[in-house]
């Protein structure tokens, strides 16, 4: 019997993106795009082990659809039918690092409308990506390893919010809180030790360049990338975290891009020189569609109250010249009519929950804004069963959204009560289903 020997290839483009296309991620922001300040890209990871192939996909963007991710998975399926029919099986993960100052790839009410030839063009250079790293694919090793980089994320939920503080700026850091500083790096060589592919995973919101920024950009991920690949030669793949409640420290200047960059890349740069990579044949995948409950709607007194309100409020802004606030309360009209027209049956969500297995280690993909303390409970649990290390990856496969704790509801705040308004969803998840989706992903990559 033939042992499979572990092939990789790791490939990059540019997603073209100029002026005049709409930047997603902030209401607050005015439209459209004035310029570009660095390209962003698709990139891809292929690896492949006997008869498994799986592609890692990455782009910098805020989020996708899954109907987005479906269609593509589909047409990657359907070209390395033809040209790659030695496969038995194919899985495709497809992360968004989430900054928010790329061109938007996802319908959010008001922060940012879709330009529909861009998102195609996107989605063929994202499968053509893709399907170039599995059509190069030879001999390699991997290697895991992992480090921590401290000091620059906060949580922005305990630091404001359950302290009391009006602002972030007013928040306590001195005491503990819930963030995941730990780095994770996959080293892929060839045979003869040559780079081919870094993927980073850190946990941290790529919001350092905010609402008033207009200029198309990656954020502090696409520095990452661009500088590992410049230091160690190897096409690099950054995936965010379980990032939901988690902010970078500084905010709002190049230089502030650069510093939590410099840091990231820094550790990534130490924990490749010191990551073996080795033969493993140890690759599989699973992933499950797990039906996730939504929080109830308002009565329907309630609603038809809210409507009429935030009719007056938009008229109001109008008329002031508050174009922001405009924005804002018309999203919430939407959300109410919307609401007030929904069954029973419309308050569930069918998510996606996919799990890579890289010999004793796990990417674990949930497609929303999973809050960080899920993500450290999906690491400690898969840990105790000698899974580790675990990798996180947000925002991958789609985007539904907050996925909060059971402890964030009573203290209500944005992720709870109203992002979904601009998500375009009728009500938050509800309580139970972060801990629905962990104890899926713990199930799913102890089974593999």
């Amino acid at each position: 019997m033939v042992t499979p020997t572990l092939h990789a290839a790791a490939v990059e483009a540019v997603i073209p993106s100029q002026a005049g296309l709409e930047l997603a991620g902030f209401v607050a922001r005015e439209n459209p795009s004035l310029g570009k300040h660095d390209e962003i890209y698709a990139r891809a990871l292929a690896l492949e082990a006997g008869e498994h192939l799986t592609l890692l996909l990455q782009a910098d963007t805020l989020g996708f659809e899954t109907q987005f991710v479906a269609s593509l998975r589909s047409a990657i399926a359907q070209q390395l039918s033809v040209s790659l029919p030695r496969q038995t099986s194919l899985s495709v993960m497809v992360a968004a690092t989430h900054t928010h100052s790329a061109p938007a790839s996802m319908p959010l009410r008001n922060c940012g409308a879709v330009n529909e030839a861009w998102l195609r063009q996107a989605s063929t250079i994202l499968a053509e990506t893709a399907l170039a790293a599995a059509r190069h694919l030879q001999p390699a090793r991997l290697g895991i390893g992992c480090g921590r980089v401290s000091g620059v994320a906060f949580n922005r939920r305990t630091s404001a919010w359950t302290q009391g503080q009006d602002t972030l700026a007013d928040a306590d850091y001195s005491t503990p809180e819930p963030i995941d500083p730990a780095l994770g790096v996959l080293r892929v060589e060839t045979r003869d030790g040559s780079p081919l592919a870094c993927v980073v995973n850190f946990t941290c919101h790529p919001v350092i360049l905010g609402d008033d920024n207009r200029e198309i950009s990656a954020d502090y991920p696409g520095v990452v990338a661009q500088q590992l690949q410049q230091r160690l030669g190897a096409v690099t793949l950054f995936t965010n975290g379980a990032a939901g409640d988690v902010n970078p420290m500084q905010r709002g200047s190049r230089a502030d891009v650069e510093y939590l960059a410099s840091a990231v890349v820094a550790e990534a740069e130490r924990v490749w020189q010191t990551t073996e990579a080795v033969e493993t044949t140890r690759l599989r995948a699973a992933a499950q569609t797990l039906n996730l409950p939504l929080l109830p709607a308002p009565p329907r007194e309630e609603l038809v109250a809210a409507i009429a309100q935030f009719r007056q409020e938009q008229e109001a802004a109008r008329r002031s010249g508050r174009s922001a606030q405009m924005r804002v309360a018309d999203a919430y009209r939407q959300w109410a009519e919307e609401a007030l027209c929904a069954s029973a049956e419309d308050f569930y969500s069918d998510i996606e929950i996919q799990v890579f297995r890289l010999g004793d280690a796990a990417l674990v993909a949930v497609p929303g804004e999973l809050f960080v303390e899920l993500g450290l409970e999906i690491k400690r649990r898969l840990a105790k069963q000698g899974v580790s290390p675990t990798f996180i990856f947000g925002y991958t496969n789609g985007n539904i959204g907050y996925i909060p704790t059971r402890s964030a509801y009573p203290l209500g705040g944005y992720e709870v009560e109203t992002a979904h308004r601009f998500y375009a969803r009728l009500s938050c998840v509800a309580p139970e289903a972060g801990e629905l989706i962990v104890e899926r992903a713990v199930a799913l990559a102890t089974k593999l």
